[in-house]
């Protein structure tokens, strides 16, 4: 028996960003080599939050609003909300 007791999850769409601080690993058929150039820039990432808390990648790039106009199409298709991480708002 488990004392755990199963909080239902809200679908919902997730604006996250942040600025990139270390190099990406890039991997190729000639090798593996680092890639410094993204570091210091801003990326936004949005995800969908689907019912049983997967998070599912969709989209991500440096423009915030792109993201945000990403977002809202994509809450429309899912029927839901969409939750701004990076300023703590749901609309």
């Amino acid at each position: 028996m488990t004392n755990l007791i199963e909080t239902p999850v809200t679908v919902r769409v997730e604006i996250v960003g942040g600025t990139v601080t270390k190099a990406a690993m890039i991997i190729s058929a000639t090798g593996r080599r680092l890639d410094f150039s993204g570091i210091g820039q801003m990326r936004f990432f949005v995800d969908v939050i689907a019912e049983d808390g997967t998070r599912i990648g969709m989209w991500e790039g440096a423009n915030y609003e792109t993201a945000i106009l990403t977002a809202h199409e994509l809450a429309e298709e899912w029927k839901c909300q969409v939750y701004d991480n990076l300023i703590g708002d749901a609309t």
